[in-house]
């Protein structure tokens, strides 16, 4: 039939060629019969891996861990579960049955008593009846006591099972417990295992493998760089010489002539050619000091030091300590790291020393927490640029120290001749950090000086301007410097300080005045050059 499909269609202008048509049916005559050998085939190794290896994994792992035992017991109380269910069908089947003959039986004596009561009146048929009825009674009596006993052995029978039963579940579930506890211990044996690889392979490749893999790299770098160095000065030497041979040459010639004189000779070659006597000097000067200084050797450099819209005004700061910027810190596992390190320790235990003991002193008046000083140092650096801007000194010498005042009134006073200022805040860049803190007393020990370093990074926005009355009696402002409009945060370290009075010079005799936050200078950020090699 298909032949005869395709060889119409062939005779129609719409429908494809023969030739096309005998194609297709013979590809749909491979595909199937490629299906039919695929099904007739053997199991392919997929069936293989899902029907007998992995149950084979899986059943030698449960016999390694007990989890197999665990099996067992959930199969047996299943089937205890099955049994009890059968045995609770065969309890209900003989409780129906010793209803029933119950009922049978209370059926016959009704009708048995309602004979008797006419038996005055009995017929031959009610003597029959009555004969027949009484047999029966008595037949009845007999299957009711057995299924009676039939009732209380079945009952017998379910209890027992439903106590094999209860059994069954409680030593699966103490089987299950025992495996939980197991499997948890290994769990947590095989963490600790797992950490202790892993810390064993980070130590090693820092200890081991870094430090090697560092000094490999130095020396490839370093033998680069003397191959390099070597190759370069030598064609700089030989250009030179091709350059300045005559001129060598000549200069001989004038040292012959005037030995005794240098001057005349460098005169007169500088007349004659300034440029190669400069090239001839320092190529003679190199040849000279070539063993000493290296073209690449290493020469310290200081690193490029935070860039602050603000001036550094130490007056009477105890400690100019700053911890290191992140990105200007040694590298980790380094000599300077470790030192680095090892002075940052005691920077923050003479820290922590002298924040106990302001809290232990300021303890009667005021409770000293890091949250409530944070605040009150907050509200004295945003009072310091407001006075500051207002060109109000008396404001500010309350909340400066004397140093920090005297310091202040110069700035003060160049800013007034260069005119009028315009500041403003506009919330915090990031959070006020504590920095340092350190603890000292005057020579005579009638006070006691307590200094915090802290970090203040506030969004600002100053402008510096003049003003000029014009011929109208009209205001202009000239902008000096600055824009109202851009806000920059401005990053400041602030030091702060407070004064404690003693009476009499001694601790003991009492305190006499608490005094009150101060600010006691302003530091700039000055990064040492650390060899991080």
């Amino acid at each position: 039939m298909k032949r005869a499909i395709c060889a119409y269609a062939a005779r129609g202008a719409h429908w494809p060629s023969y030739t096309r048509c005998r194609a297709s049916t013979t590809r749909l005559k491979a595909h199937h019969q490629f299906r039919v050998i695929a099904t007739h085939a053997s199991p392919s190794w997929t069936v293989r891996l899902n029907d007998v290896v992995l149950p084979g994994i899986s059943n030698t792992l449960n016999a390694l861990t007990g989890y197999s035992e665990v099996v067992k017991l959930k199969e047996r109380v299943l089937a205890k579960d099955a049994e009890l269910n059968m045995k609770k069908a065969a309890l209900e089947a003989s409780r129906n049955k010793y209803e029933e003959l119950i009922e049978s039986r209370r059926k016959m004596q009704r009708e048995l008593n309602a004979l008797l009561n006419r038996k005055d009146t009995w017929l031959d048929s009610d003597v029959e009846r009555f004969t027949l009825l009484y047999r029966q009674e008595i037949t009845l009596e007999q299957d009711e006591n057995t299924a009676k006993q039939l009732y209380k052995n079945a009952s017998e029978v379910m209890e027992k099972a439903h106590v094999e039963l209860l059994s069954e579940i409680r030593e699966r579930y103490i089987e299950e417990q025992l495996y939980s506890d197991k499997i948890r211990s290994v769990s947590t044996w095989y963490t600790w295992a797992l950490i202790l690889v892993h810390l064993t392979v980070f130590l090693s490749a820092q200890f081991l493998v870094e430090p090697a893999r560092r000094e490999r790299f130095h020396a490839e770098l370093s033998e680069l760089i003397k191959n390099t160095a070597h190759l370069n000065q030598n064609a700089v030497e030989k250009q030179f010489m091709v350059e300045l041979r005559p001129l060598v040459a000549r200069l001989d010639e004038l040292e012959l002539l005037h030995s005794g004189s240098s001057n005349v000779s460098v005169i007169a070659v500088k007349e004659e050619d300034e440029g190669k006597m400069m090239r001839y000097t320092i190529c003679r000067h190199a040849a000279r000091y070539r063993s000493i200084i290296h073209p690449f050797a290493k020469h310290p450099t200081s690193s490029i030091a935070s860039q602050y819209q603000t001036r550094s005004f130490r007056g009477t700061v105890m400690d100019t300590w700053l911890p290191a910027l992140r990105q200007d810190r040694p590298t980790f596992l380094t000599k300077a790291w470790r030192s680095y390190r090892w002075l940052s320790l005691k920077k923050f235990l003479q820290a922590t020393f002298t924040y106990v003991r302001l809290w232990y002193t300021l303890r009667p008046v005021e409770k000293a927490s890091p949250p409530k000083m944070k605040q009150q140092f907050e509200e004295l650096y945003l009072k310091m640029n407001e006075e500051l801007a207002a060109y109000n000194f008396e404001q500010l010498a309350k909340i400066l120290s004397p140093p920090m005042q005297n310091a202040m009134q110069v700035e003060m006073a160049k800013l007034k001749r260069m005119g009028k200022m315009y500041w403003k805040s506009h919330g915090k860049a990031s959070k006020t950090k504590f920095l340092h803190a350190v603890i000292a007393k005057t020579p005579n020990q009638m006070q006691e000086v307590f200094q915090f370093t802290m970090e203040m990074n506030y969004r600002q926005s100053v402008v510096l301007y003049k003003e000029k009355k014009g011929w109208d009696g009209s205001l202009s402002r000239d902008i000096v410097g600055g824009n109202a409009d851009k806000i920059v945060p401005i990053r400041e370290y602030i030091v702060f300080e407070r004064i404690i009075t003693y009476k009499e010079g001694s601790r003991d005799a009492g305190i006499k005045s608490y005094g009150n936050w101060r600010i006691a200078g302003k530091l700039e950020h000055h990064t040492p050059s650390l060899d991080t090699h």
